[in-house]
């Protein structure tokens, strides 16, 4: 080495250090720059209430507000359903007809009448002078609808099965519970019975109840009526009761229903003579289709004469009314 000191060698990186001493000074300038435009914008919309950032937060926290800021995208909160019962009506047509064991023509008579539900008395199952049989069963094949059989009085087996006496109820609805309940009976008296069903019109639930009451003893007709009138007022459903109940509108068994059901005829809807028995020149009304219950009103009732039995047929239309579900919705804004 010289007396001289030796002369160092510069490196590239060494002449690139100001430069980057400038860059990382400027990045500084300009954060700083920026952030102080940000804290003046930012006072600006506090003074003049317009910021779009504060309000989409206040509107996030607030979770009643009808909009909110999510991600950056402005999404609407829909109102929320209400629901209405759904309400139906319909119309149907009931018969009732006391067949004294009879079926010739039955089923052309009611078809022509344009029954939905049938309430036949005096019915035979498997008795002999009935040629052995089932008369709602075949009724009901010929006009395509179900059938429920209430049996009052067993009279012994025979080779297709006992022989049955009693009542049944025919129904181009659904038939959703069938019961036969035996009324009081005494010394002397034929076992009668209260068949009841309950069918499915389109969603509403109705009660058919069908019945034939002692035809030789008031006494015994009034303890039956009073065995059924409680059954009636206790059943929530629309319902309807018929049948030969062997009384007069004025008899005190009557004037029992009367106390939880109503009279269509009582209502001015009925059309023509009422009377019902005997069917060559009928001189009394004991055949009766009577109502009660919520939603059901009748529109028409008249007395049939075309008939196989000693009796004549009685026919009403009702209209029916019931909540089937629940519509949904939601209202518009």
């Amino acid at each position: 080495m010289t007396g001289k000191r030796a002369h160092r060698r510069q490196r590239p990186v060494d002449r690139l250090r100001p430069f980057f001493a400038a860059g990382i000074a400027l990045l500084v300038v300009t954060a700083v720059i920026y952030e102080f435009a940000n804290i003046r914008n930012g006072d600006r919309a506090r003074d003049d209430g317009s910021s779009s950032s504060l309000a989409g937060t206040a509107a996030a926290l607030n979770y009643s507000a009808s909009q909110r800021v999510v991600s950056g995208v402005s999404l609407k909160r829909l109102p929320p359903k209400v629901c209405t019962p759904e309400v139906v009506t319909e119309s149907l047509t009931v018969v009732g007809f006391n067949i004294k064991s009879r079926i010739t023509n039955v089923a052309d008579i009611l078809a022509a009448s344009g029954a939905d539900i049938v309430l036949l008395q005096e019915v035979d199952k498997f008795r002999a002078n009935s040629r052995y049989l089932d008369q709602a069963g075949y009724v009901g094949a010929q006009l395509e609808m179900a059938n429920a059989f209430g049996a009052n009085v067993l009279r012994g087996r025979n080779r297709f099965g006992t022989s049955q006496y009693g009542t049944a109820i025919l129904s181009k609805y659904p038939i959703v519970s069938a019961t036969n309940t035996h009324l009081p009976n005494a010394r002397g008296g034929q076992q009668r019975g209260l068949l009841h069903v309950v069918v499915d019109v389109n969603g509403i639930e109705l009660s058919i109840y069908n019945t034939h009451l002692q035809n030789k003893m008031e006494a015994l007709r009034v303890r039956q009526m009073g065995a059924i009138t409680p059954v009636l007022a206790a059943d929530p459903n629309p319902l309807i009761i018929g049948g030969d109940f062997n009384a007069t509108p004025r008899s005190r068994p009557l004037q029992m229903a009367f106390s939880v059901v109503s009279d269509p005829w009582a209502s001015g809807v009925g059309v023509g003579s009422s009377l019902t028995h005997p069917s060559v020149r009928p001189r009394g009304r004991i055949d009766y289709l009577l109502h009660g219950g919520p939603g059901l009103e009748p529109t028409r009732a008249d007395v049939l004469t075309r008939t196989p039995s000693d009796h004549r047929a009685v026919r009403t239309s009702y209209e029916l009314t019931g909540e089937v579900g629940e519509v949904c919705s939601r209202p518009t804004t």
